[in-house]
């Protein structure tokens, strides 16, 4: 049987991770809700841009290649 110093370690460090991962999930659910250059809100959910600078970002990026 595992020593308590050993459990209370190893639930010391999944603690650790769970509130990073929540900490994560966080950021990535206000990121999601707003374009990245312009602030609009999004209509798509996952979406970086919003419909005026995702056009505008697509245009760009065809013409460097």
């Amino acid at each position: 049987m595992p020593d308590k110093r050993t459990l209370l370690e190893a639930i010391g460090i999944i603690s650790k991770e769970v509130r990073n991962m929540a900490a994560e999930n966080q950021e990535e659910q206000t990121r999601s809700g707003q374009c990245v250059e312009c602030d609009a809100i999004l209509t798509h959910p996952g979406a970086y841009f919003c419909e005026t600078c995702a056009v505008d970002f697509y245009k760009t990026e065809e013409a460097d290649e």
